[in-house]
């Protein structure tokens, strides 16, 4: 994933690569919501 990602903005395709980071730090943002919400 993260090297197609590479290709893409080697390619001048910023849009996969922006979907890409949108990807990473949704499934961060997730991540933490459910832990603040185990540990509430």
């Amino acid at each position: 994933m993260l090297r197609k990602a590479l290709n893409a903005k080697s390619k001048g395709g910023y849009f996969l690569s922006a979907q890409f980071y949108k990807y990473i730090w949704g499934r961060i943002f997730n991540l933490e919501i459910s832990l603040i919400l185990k540990y509430l």
